[in-house]
C-alpha cells in the first residue's frame, strides 16, 4: 500500500489525512476520513480521527439521523464520562456527515445514550459521593445519601411513566430547595450537595427517550 515502514505511525497518519495536500497510500482512504486532528503539545492536544466507510455513512442517515444513538462501552474515565470530549466528537462527526443525499438537510442527533449497565449506575454512585462531600461526615451525610439512593431506586425500578418520573424528581428538587431556606449550617450543606447531585442527574431524565432507556 506504500506505507513507509520506517516512519512513526503519527507521521504516516499526518501524511495521509492532513488538511493540506494529503498523500494517502490509497485514494479511497480520503473518503473514509470525516475528521482528522493531529496530536499537539497543548491543552487541547487530542489525537482525533473519525473514520467511516461510505456504506456506514449511507446507513447512518436512515438509522442515526434524528434518532437515538447508542455508544456502548465508550468514553469511560474513572467510572464517569468526559462529556465535553463526547460532545465535541459528535459535533465533528455531524459536520463530517455533510448533507443528506436525499433532501440536502443537515445530519442531526436527537439524543445520545452511553452505557445502560452497571458502569453507568456506578457513575451515578460516584457523582453522589462527590456532590455530598460538602456535608460533614456523620449521620446527616449518611441519611441524605440514603434518601437520594432510595429516590434513584424508586425512579429506575418502579416508575413506568415519564410524567411520573418527572413528578418524583421535582418532589426531591422542591424538598431540598425548601431545606436551603433553613438557617442552620447542616441544612444548608445538605441542600447544597443534594441540589448539585439532582442537577447532575437531570441530564438522565430530561428527555423521554433517554429516560426510557435508563429505566428498567
Amino acid at each position: 500500500m506504500g506505507i513507509k515502514q520506517h516512519s512513526a505511525a503519527e507521521e504516516n497518519l499526518n501524511l495521509w489525512f492532513r488538511a493540506q495536500k494529503p498523500q494517502p497510500p490509497h485514494l479511497g482512504m480520503s473518503e473514509l476520513c470525516l475528521y482528522y486532528q493531529p496530536c499537539e503539545d497543548d491543552d487541547n492536544g487530542w489525537f482525533i480521527i473519525i473514520i467511516s466507510t461510505p456504506e456506514q455513512q449511507a446507513t447512518a442517515w436512515p438509522y442515526g439521523h434524528n434518532n437515538l444513538l447508542l455508544l456502548d462501552g465508550t468514553f469511560a474515565a474513572h467510572a464517569d464520562y468526559n462529556s465535553n470530549l463526547l460532545e465535541d466528537l459528535l459535533l465533528k462527526w455531524k459536520h463530517g456527515m455533510g448533507k443528506n443525499p436525499a433532501d440536502g438537510g443537515d445530519f442531526d442527533i436527537r439524543v445520545v445514550l452511553t452505557d445502560n449497565d452497571t458502569r453507568e449506575h456506578k457513575a451515578w454512585h460516584n457523582a453522589l459521593n462527590r456532590k455530598l462531600r460538602v456535608i460533614p461526615c456523620g449521620d446527616d451525610c449518611q441519611k441524605t445519601r440514603c434518601s437520594l439512593v432510595e429516590f434513584l431506586l424508586e425512579l429506575l425500578k418502579n416508575v413506568y411513566h415519564f410524567e411520573d418520573a418527572i413528578e418524583l424528581y421535582n418532589k426531591q428538587l422542591f424538598h431540598f430547595q425548601e431545606l436551603a431556606k433553613k438557617s442552620d449550617p447542616i441544612s444548608q450543606k445538605k441542600s447544597q450537595g443534594s441540589l448539585a447531585f439532582l442537577s447532575y442527574f437531570h441530564t438522565y431524565i430530561k428527555m423521554k427517550d433517554f429516560w426510557r432507556c435508563e429505566s428498567k
